[in-house]
């Protein structure tokens, strides 16, 4: 287990590049998918609806949390408008589930926000950066680290989750997003 996750994290690290080689948010990718693009093209309709999730307060949008058993991410999440049946993709993310050792989480996240940085060429002005708790656990013990990457048209979100046991695992995030959700993701959490 700990010898996958390590290869998991060096084939991460260095696949970054291929990446991140994007003049525009929509030109990012992850497992080859970005936004825009169709989720029919790397999934079933009925993939899709078997892994809806439902966990915003708004329903303008859904999110779907796909396990992979190839690539770099152990699951994929992607956001949907509500009643789009060609299931446009209008976030996309990779994730690595349970890190035990939320520092190397850490490292990764590091090692992967200095990839973002040198290839997208980007002011320093446009990263934000943020530790806070958990909107989900009221109890105040789960925390995120994030790391936004603002573009015109979105960002590229990065983060470790450091969750209580149960809330979720501590995990590895790298999502772009347009900035329509980011404005639902604003509102959803209310």
């Amino acid at each position: 287990f700990i010898m996958k996750r390590l290869l998991l994290i060096i084939i991460l690290i260095f696949n970054f590049q291929s990446l991140t080689k994007a003049d525009d948010i929509r030109d990012f990718q992850i497992e080859g998918m970005s936004i825009g693009d169709s989720a029919l093209d790397f999934f079933s309709e009925k993939e899709i609806k078997k892994n809806k999730r439902n966990w915003y307060n708004k329903d303008d949008f859904y999110a779907v949390l796909i396990e992979v058993n190839n690539g770099n991410y152990e699951a994929i999440q992607l956001h949907f408008k509500k009643n789009d049946k060609s299931f446009i993709i209008q976030s996309v993310g990779g994730m690595i589930l349970d890190f035990s050792d939320i520092k190397k989480c850490h490292k990764l996240k590091q090692s992967v926000e200095n990839e973002i940085i040198n290839n997208f060429n980007l002011n320093r002005n446009n990263i934000d950066r943020y530790k806070r708790k958990h909107p989900n656990d009221a109890s105040g013990k789960s925390t995120t680290s994030e790391v936004f990457f603002n573009f015109d048209n979105g960002n590229i979100y990065l983060a470790c989750f450091n969750l209580a046991k149960n809330i979720g695992p501590k995990n590895f995030r790298l999502v772009a997003n347009t900035s329509e959700i980011n404005d639902f993701y604003n509102q959803a959490y209310k």
